[in-house]
């Protein structure tokens, strides 16, 4: 049930982005080859990171300035993309550091998910991902993947069992 909710939320989200665009944002042809959005441009504390997910956080952050109409330098985009995939890096190693990886289990669920939508909607879905939101289905499974990485460090942080947050009265 944990699960289910972490992934409907997962959905909520990743989807929430959508509301954020607006037809105004910049839209980037992307490269249709996939030897390009497969290509390993960068490493962020030992995983590879492909350039179709890095163009998707890229043109994410890039989007989200343009929207508020804050004035940025290409420096400060690609400061905050390095920001957002060292946070991810940084839950997969939280997790890992208690014991708290993703099963193979949790990441065929999230990966089902995904195929849900893609049996569902189809090319539809495809291409809503692509020009609303800059995202391949690659980059949708793995933001689904990471949504689940979040909730689940989350719970067990937020456990009181675990003692790793202080939920005593002088602490709150």
């Amino acid at each position: 049930m944990k699960r289910i909710i972490a992934l409907l939320l997962a959905a909520v989200c990743l989807f929430s982005f959508v509301a954020c665009q607006s037809s105004n944002s910049e839209k980037t042809e992307a490269p249709q080859t996939p030897e390009i959005y497969n290509m390993k441009i960068l490493s962020v504390n030992g995983e590879d990171i492909t350039y179709e997910f890095y163009r998707y956080y890229y043109l994410f952050v890039k989007n989200s300035y343009a929207e508020s109409g804050t004035e940025v330098t290409e420096e400060q985009i690609k400061e905050d993309v390095l920001n957002k995939l060292l946070y991810d890096a940084a839950v997969h190693k939280l997790l890992a550091k208690y014991s708290q990886s993703l099963t193979d289990e949790e990441i065929k669920e999230c990966e089902e998910y995904v195929a849900m939508y893609v049996t569902a909607y189809g090319d539809v879905f495809e291409s809503q991902l692509e020009s609303e939101m800059n995202m391949t289905i690659n980059v949708f499974t793995k933001m689904t993947i990471n949504e689940m990485a979040y909730n689940k460090l989350y719970t067990y942080l937020a456990e009181e069992s675990n003692g790793k947050i202080d939920f005593s009265d002088s602490a709150v």
